[in-house]
Protein backbone atom coordinates (compact mmCIF):
# COMPACT_ATOMS: atom_id res chain seq x y z
CA UNK A 1 0.00 0.00 0.00
CA UNK A 2 1.25 3.02 -0.58
CA UNK A 3 0.07 5.67 1.64
CA UNK A 4 0.46 9.75 0.19
CA UNK A 5 3.34 11.38 2.53
CA UNK A 6 1.56 14.59 1.19
CA UNK A 7 -1.20 15.07 4.56
CA UNK A 8 1.73 13.31 6.69
CA UNK A 9 4.27 16.77 5.77
CA UNK A 10 1.42 18.94 5.96
CA UNK A 11 0.46 18.24 9.54
CA UNK A 12 4.37 18.11 10.87
CA UNK A 13 4.55 21.87 9.17
CA UNK A 14 1.27 22.70 10.55
CA UNK A 15 2.56 21.94 14.11
CA UNK A 16 5.02 24.02 14.05
CA UNK A 17 8.01 22.34 12.17
CA UNK A 18 9.60 23.86 9.46
CA UNK A 19 11.13 22.47 6.70
CA UNK A 20 13.81 23.72 4.55
CA UNK A 21 14.66 23.63 0.86
CA UNK A 22 17.66 21.82 1.55
CA UNK A 23 16.27 19.82 3.64
CA UNK A 24 13.55 18.83 1.24
CA UNK A 25 15.74 17.89 -1.02
CA UNK A 26 18.01 15.96 0.83
CA UNK A 27 14.34 13.52 1.87
CA UNK A 28 14.61 13.02 -1.64
CA UNK A 29 18.13 12.14 -2.54
CA UNK A 30 17.58 10.03 0.42
CA UNK A 31 14.20 7.99 -0.95
CA UNK A 32 15.66 8.22 -4.50
CA UNK A 33 19.06 6.53 -3.61
CA UNK A 34 16.89 3.79 -2.46
CA UNK A 35 15.11 3.71 -5.27
CA UNK A 36 11.83 4.23 -3.35
CA UNK A 37 10.68 6.71 -6.30
CA UNK A 38 6.71 6.69 -5.90
CA UNK A 39 7.37 7.99 -1.97
CA UNK A 40 10.32 10.69 -3.59
CA UNK A 41 7.47 11.64 -6.23
CA UNK A 42 5.27 12.33 -3.56
CA UNK A 43 7.67 14.82 -1.54
CA UNK A 44 8.82 16.41 -4.62
CA UNK A 45 5.28 17.33 -5.93
CA UNK A 46 4.65 18.42 -2.35
CA UNK A 47 7.40 20.97 -2.84
CA UNK A 48 6.70 22.26 -5.77
CA UNK A 49 3.03 23.13 -4.40
CA UNK A 50 4.29 24.47 -1.62
CA UNK A 51 5.23 28.05 -0.94
CA UNK A 52 9.06 26.83 -0.82
CA UNK A 53 11.09 27.63 -3.62
CA UNK A 54 11.05 25.35 -6.51
CA UNK A 55 14.78 25.53 -8.37
CA UNK A 56 15.04 24.21 -11.95
CA UNK A 57 17.11 21.98 -10.61
CA UNK A 58 14.08 20.38 -8.70
CA UNK A 59 12.04 20.45 -11.73
CA UNK A 60 14.65 17.84 -13.30
CA UNK A 61 14.31 15.59 -10.58
CA UNK A 62 10.68 15.90 -10.77
CA UNK A 63 10.49 15.37 -14.26
CA UNK A 64 13.00 12.24 -13.60
CA UNK A 65 10.55 11.01 -10.66
CA UNK A 66 7.30 11.18 -13.29
CA UNK A 67 8.86 9.22 -15.86
CA UNK A 68 9.99 6.46 -13.07
CA UNK A 69 7.14 6.31 -11.87
CA UNK A 70 3.68 7.53 -14.28
CA UNK A 71 6.16 6.52 -17.59
CA UNK A 72 7.88 8.45 -20.81
CA UNK A 73 4.30 10.43 -21.54
CA UNK A 74 3.48 11.34 -18.24
CA UNK A 75 7.13 12.76 -18.22
CA UNK A 76 6.25 14.63 -21.57
CA UNK A 77 2.80 16.03 -20.52
CA UNK A 78 4.26 17.55 -17.36
CA UNK A 79 7.26 19.07 -19.55
CA UNK A 80 5.03 20.22 -21.76
CA UNK A 81 3.05 22.57 -19.71
CA UNK A 82 5.66 24.34 -18.41
CA UNK A 83 5.42 28.56 -19.28
CA UNK A 84 8.60 29.10 -20.51
CA UNK A 85 8.12 25.85 -23.02
CA UNK A 86 5.08 26.75 -24.34
CA UNK A 87 6.61 30.46 -25.50
CA UNK A 88 8.96 29.18 -27.50
CA UNK A 89 6.66 28.18 -29.87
Amino acid sequence: MDTSLAPVIDKWVQEGNQLKELEIQRIIRHLRSHKRYSQALQVSEWMRDSDLHFRVCDRAVLLDLIRRVRGREAEESYFKSFSYFNSLK
